[in-house]
């Protein structure tokens, strides 16, 4: 509505009936993004990237190479916002899980903000939500 071009990924193709429904001239591409970014992706650089409730299906290792790739793919002023389960320290994490107990996913590998390395040219601010979510915010710097 505000003319932005929108481009989207997701592997469920519900959730892609849903999303060109509210959004028909958005670009949405069916594809496990654990699995690298689709080429069309790639050709484009970008404002604004935005995920969420995702990255945490990437291990740590994985998750600095993708954050990686994303960088590649800002404009200049870019940005990424990431919106998940998340954590501004080890502690904070831990502390989670006790709370959680048995209803803990094993299976999940939430982002720890001070375990990411600086990213050369990057600023990382970490907003969080509640305790156990947040946003992170990587800019470029000039």
């Amino acid at each position: 509505d505000h003319g932005c071009l929108v481009y989207g990924v997701d592997f469920s193709k519900r959730m892609l009936a849903f999303a060109q429904e509210k959004m028909p001239e958005a670009k949405l591409l069916q594809a496990d993004f654990t699995e690298g970014l689709p080429a069309m992706l790639k050709e484009q650089k970008y404002d604004i990237i935005i995920s969420t409730y995702a990255i945490h299906h990437l291990e740590d290792a994985k998750k600095v190479n993708f954050l990686n790739d994303l960088m590649q793919l800002l404009k200049p002023e870019g940005k990424i916002l990431l919106g998940d389960v998340m954590f501004a320290h080890e502690d904070q994490l831990l502390d989670c899980k006790r709370h959680a107990k048995d209803a803990w996913d094993e299976d999940e590998c939430y982002l720890v903000v001070d375990k990411l390395p600086a990213f050369p040219k990057t600023n990382m601010n970490f907003y969080p939500i509640s305790f156990c979510a947040g946003i992170l915010e990587i800019s470029k710097t000039k």
